[in-house]
Order: structure tokens, then C-alpha cells, then sequence
């Protein structure tokens, strides 16, 4: 009958006589009352599916001793969407079969009877329908199984239920007792841990506070020792000993010391004219602090407390990131200083040398600067804004300017020569004769060499200038020449020599451009002649191979020559003219065996 209900429903829409005799069995329906219902349920669930409130005004129709309260409804509806579909129903009539409730059912029992549930309601096992539709279903056969299935299921849900709280609420109790510790412990934890960071930061800090109090006060005690200690020193007569006591005093203080005590040091020293010389005593000596650490110290100039500088000498000491605000500076000398990021600020800054510091990033702002020396320093990245100077009184001779702020009219007003300029260009290269005296004749008339004082004769002797009275030698070039005249007739050999620092072109040097060109022009009659040498050193002293040239035989009047690149780390060069008599002593006649000298000449280019 099943198999006929299914096919029917699935055709058609309206019920049969016979269809409504079946229903009025299994329900308290008249016939009248089964069709409504039926018009019903067409019309507001076309789709075959039924809500829960619909579900249970149908069920209570029907002839069942249970009520299909939600509790039940919804235990089979393991989906959770409020329908239940032929797998669900299924499980309905399995639970039946396990309970007892069907006896001797066959293996396909429940879902054959799901079947005809779904078949009842005029849907095919594809469909959903709500638990109301269930109890509202057509064949009787299933009346029984349904209500017994359903008393004994919510009996056994209602005794499972109660089981399974009484075991959850007695599971809950240790699980809430367990969760409550934990969370109280956690909670615990954190407080812990945040009260021991708040211990440990109240205890760095109070243990910061405490070094930074005893750091001062031994800082304190050490800098009143030492003020103590040179006080007393200069008491004392021997002064050469007084000083360098002090000086080691000094230095030693001072790498113990802040800036703000580094600055009472400084101030002592120049107050008590260590430092600082005295205008009435020129030829008085200074402490030498080469090396002394004055790092970081602020000099601010007052209305009440002027900062005033005169013959300050602080060569070869450490003064970066200081300031010098609103002070007023002259004739003093930072040379070979170390002083990056400084800050010079207003007032004015005169005859003051600067000579191979180092100035990187330093401030010379709004100011007024007359006759300064930055020879060879180190000036990178400074800042001249606002600063004033006269035309040609600020030498940058030698100077690194690389992307340093000057305007226009500062580098117009000075002086470029060899350095390297804010656009890394180089300025003019001074390519003028080096040799002190090399041309001789400035010189001419003069009877003996005391005009000649830069040439060395180390074996003794004295240079002599004569007037050029050979015909055959072109006097406008010419006008004189001079040779070296030995005091004794023992040496047959006999030299001159002159050193030439060659700082001012350091920078070119080290760049590995600078080129030499050096020459003497000379004229040697009879048994004598002459050696032209060039040795090169560095700055410590280290001499390297030396450059010479001989002239060829002849009288005729000859130019030796020298040229080459520069070595990197040369600093000077010594010049070296020999005059050789190889058969008499050096005081064999002039006219017969002597060498004449008419100019020496060294040089350095760009290469």
C-alpha cells in the first residue's frame, strides 16, 4: 500500500474517498475536517516541508497516548535545521527496533518503514519533512509503532537525561573547581610577574640613582684632588719637572671625569696661564696636553660670566662634539686637534689657527672670522652660515671642504689653494718654486751666502754668489750663479742640502695625484763636478730610495732633471747638491776647477 500512496501523491494533489477513509482511522478527523487540512498543508508548504508548530498541531490530531514535545522533536534532528529527512526518520524506527518496541523486525525494518512515513505525506525519500507531519502520517500500521516508539524513546530520554546531568553536573563540579584554580593561578602568575618587573625596575632605578649618586660624588672628590694637587705643584721652583707632573696629572684626570667638570679643568688651567699664556709673558712656557680628552664641554658666554679666550694653546686634543656659544677667541691654537661637531656661535674668532684639525661636521655659524688657518684641515660636511670674513683671511689651503656650506663670496674671499672644494672638485694647485733661495739671481752683487741661510752645508764651508761674466752664457737667464767654498783642504767632496715640507700638499699626495718636477741648471769646468739628489721621507722620519742624476762631461751649461709620481705617505723631500773635486782639494782655483749653480728648482703639479 505504501508503494501505491507514493505513486499516487507524486501525481496528484487531491485525495481520494478511499485516501480519506484510511486517515479518518488513524486520526479524530472528520472527513470534511481531512480535506481542509489537506488544502492546508498545500498551501502553505508547497515544497513538502512542515515547521516544528506545525509538526505538533498535526500530531495532536492524530490518536497518540505521547506528547511529541520539543525535547523529542529534536533529539532525531541531527542536522540541526528544524526538519527531519529519511536518514533521520530512520533512526527514529532503529531506536524502536532496539528498544523492543517492534518485535521480530526484518533488516531493512526501519528504513522501509521511513519509507512509508515519507510516502503517507506524499513525499519521496528525497524530501524533508517537519516532525508534525510525522504523526500526522496515513497508515495505521505504523500508529503503534510510532507511539510506542515515542513513549518509551522519551522515557529513555528523560531517564538519560537526568543521568547525564547528574553526571555532568557531578563532572562539573571538579572541572569548575580545576578551571577556577588554573584561572586564579594564571591570574596569580601575572600579577607575580608583573610585581617582580615592577620590583626589578624599582630596584634598577634605585640602584642607577644610587651609582649615578656615588659615580658624582667620587667624579667630585677626584676633580678637587686634582685642583688641590697642581695648586700645591706650582708652588714649587723647578718648573720643567712642575710641568710635566702636570700634564700626566691632567690627562689621567680627565679620562675619569663628565664634561661639566672636564670644563672647570680647562677654565683652572687657562685661569692659572698653563694653558692660556699671558700677554706679558710671550717666552713663558706651557703645559703640552697633547692628547687630553675635553670631549663634550659647553663654554657659554653670559652678560654675567663672559667666556673669553686669549693664547689659548690646546695642540693635538680631543674637543669633539663641544660648543663655544657667545665666546670671544684670539691668537689662539687648535692645531692637529681633534674636533668634530664642534659648535663655534657668534661673537668672533681671530687669529686662531686650525692648522690640520679635524673639523668634520663643525659649526662656525654667525660669526665674524679674520686671519683663521685651515691649512690641511679636515672640514666635511661644516656649516659656515651666517659667517663673515675679509677678502684672502681665511686660508683653506690644503683644506678637505668636501660638502661643506660656504657661500660664494666666503670661498671668493679666500684662500683654495691645493684643497678640495664643497662640489669635490680640487681649487688651484700651487705649482711655484719650492726651494727657499732656488733662484739666484735675487741675489746677485751679494759677496758671501748669508742670504743663502735655508741651504745646510753640514761639513762646514760657506756658500758664494758671483755676477755671471761669461760671454757665452745668456745673462738675461743668468745674472749670477754660486758654488760652495770648503774652509779646510781635507774633503774633496763637499755638500749642500735643504728639507722641504711638503704639508700643504698632503691632501694631493695622499690622493696619489701629486707630481714632482725638480732640476738644477749647472756649469763645471775642470776636474770638478756636481750630483743632484732628491730624498723622499715620510712623516716619521723614513727615508726611501734616493733619486739622483750626474750631468754629462763638458762645460757647456746643463739642466738636470727629476720627475715622478709622489709616494702616498711622503711628507717632505730633501735636496741635496754635491761638489765633487776628483784630484785636489776644494780649494783648487775657482777659475780652473769649480761647478757654478745657477737655480735649484722643485715642484709638485696635479698629475
Amino acid at each position: 500500500m505504501g508503494n501505491r500512496i507514493v505513486t499516487k501523491f507524486g501525481k496528484s494533489k487531491s485525495l481520494t474517498d478511499e485516501e480519506i477513509v484510511e486517515i479518518q482511522k488513524i486520526s479524530k478527523l472528520s472527513s470534511e475536517e481531512i480535506r481542509e487540512e489537506h488544502k492546508g498543508f498545500l498551501k502553505l508548504q508547497p515544497t513538502g516541508k512542515m515547521t516544528k508548530e506545525q509538526f505538533i498541531h498535526m500530531y495532536k490530531l492524530l490518536d497518540f497516548d505521547c506528547d511529541m514535545t520539543d525535547e523529542v522533536a529534536c533529539e532525531f534532528d541531527f542536522s540541526g535545521d528544524g526538519y527531519l529527512d529519511h536518514e533521520e526518520i530512520t533512526a527514529i524506527f532503529d531506536g524502536a527496533v532496539a528498544l523492543g518496541v517492534v518485535k521480530d523486525a526484518d533488516h531493512g525494518y526501519a528504513k522501509k518503514t521511513a519509507s512509508e512515513v515519507f510516502a503517507i505525506l506524499g513525499l519521496n525519500d528525497d524530501s524533508k519533512i517537519n516532525k508534525e507531519q510525522l504523526i500526522k502520517g496515513r497508515s495505521s500500521t505504523i500508529v503503534p509503532i510510532i507511539r510506542t516508539s515515542c513513549n518509551t524513546i522519551k522515557t529513555n530520554i528523560e531517564s538519560n537525561h537526568r543521568i547525564c546531568f547528574k553526571l555532568i553536573l557531578a563532572a562539573l563540579i571538579p572541572l569548575m573547581i580545576g578551571i577556577f584554580t588554573i584561572v586564579t593561578t594564571v591570574i596569580q602568575h601575572k600579577i607575580s610577574v608583573q610585581q617582580r618587573q615592577q620590583d626589578k625596575q624599582e630596584s634598577n632605578l634605585f640602584r642607577e640613582q644610587s651609582e649615578r649618586h656615588a659615580d658624582n660624588l667620587q667624579k667630585e672628590t677626584i676633580l678637587v684632588k686634582y685642583l688641590d694637587d697642581i695648586s700645591n705643584l706650582l708652588m714649587l721652583d723647578n718648573q720643567s719637572k712642575i710641568f710635566a707632573q702636570i700634564r700626566t696629572k691632567t690627562l689621567t684626570t680627565l679620562r675619569q671625569l663628565d664634561a661639566e667638570r672636564k670644563k672647570s679643568i680647562l677654565l683652572f688651567l687657562c685661569e692659572s696661564e698653563l694653558i692660556c699664556r699671558n700677554p706679558q709673558y710671550l717666552n713663558s712656557s706651557l703645559v703640552k696636553l697633547n692628547d687630553a680628552d675635553f670631549n663634550g664641554i659647553q663654554l657659554d658666554g653670559t652678560d654675567d660670566n663672559k667666556c673669553s679666550f686669549t693664547r689659548l694653546k690646546l695642540y693635538d686634543a680631543y674637543l669633539s662634539n663641544s660648543s663655544f656659544i657667545d665666546c670671544y677667541i684670539d691668537y689662539s691654537d687648535f692645531s692637529h686637534t681633534t674636533m668634530n661637531k664642534v659648535v663655534f656661535f657668534k661673537r668672533v674668532l681671530i687669529r686662531t689657527s686650525f692648522k690640520f684639525a679635524s673639523l668634520n661636521e663643525a659649526k662656525f655659524c654667525n660669526m665674524k672670522l679674520s686671519t683663521i688657518n685651515f691649512i690641511g684641515a679636515s672640514l666635511i660636511r661644516s656649516d659656515f652660515t651666517g659667517t663673515v670674513w675679509d677678502n684672502t683671511t681665511v686660508d683653506f689651503t690644503n683644506a678637505n671642504l668636501t660638502d661643506a656650506k660656504l657661500s660664494d663670496k666666503q670661498l671668493k674671499n679666500s684662500t683654495l689653494d691645493n684643497c678640495i672644494l664643497p662640489n669635490g672638485t680640487w681649487g688651484p694647485i700651487r705649482t711655484k718654486n719650492l726651494v727657499a733661495n732656488g733662484d739666484i739671481t735675487q741675489f746677485c752683487g751679494s759677496d758671501d751666502g748669508r742670504n743663502l741661510s735655508d741651504w745646510k752645508i753640514p761639513n762646514g764651508g760657506e756658500i758664494n754668489v758671483f755676477p755671471n761674466n761669461d760671454q757665452y752664457i745668456p745673462k738675461d737667464l743668468y745674472k749670477c750663479y754660486f758654488r760652495v767654498v770648503k774652509l779646510n783642504n781635507i774633503s774633496k767632496a763637499e755638500f749642500i742640502t735643504q728639507t722641504i715640507n711638503l704639508e700643504h700638499y698632503s691632501r694631493l699626495i695622499t690622493s696619489n695625484m701629486a707630481r714632482y718636477k725638480s732640476s738644477i741648471t749647472i756649469q763645471c769646468f775642470g776636474k770638478e763636478f756636481i750630483t743632484f739628489t732628491l730624498r723622499f721621507s715620510d712623516s716619521d722620519g723614513l727615508r726611501y730610495a734616493a733619486v739622483d742624476k750626474e750631468p754629462d762631461k763638458g762645460t757647456y751649461v746643463q739642466t738636470l732633471e727629476l720627475s715622478d709620481i709622489i709616494r702616498t705617505d711622503v711628507s717632505a723631500v730633501q735636496i741635496l747638491v754635491t761638489f765633487i773635486n776628483s784630484k785636489g782639494n776644494m780649494n783648487t782655483s775657482f777659475e780652473g776647477n769649480d761647478c757654478r749653480c745657477y737655480n735649484v728648482y722643485f715642484s709638485i703639479t696635479k698629475a
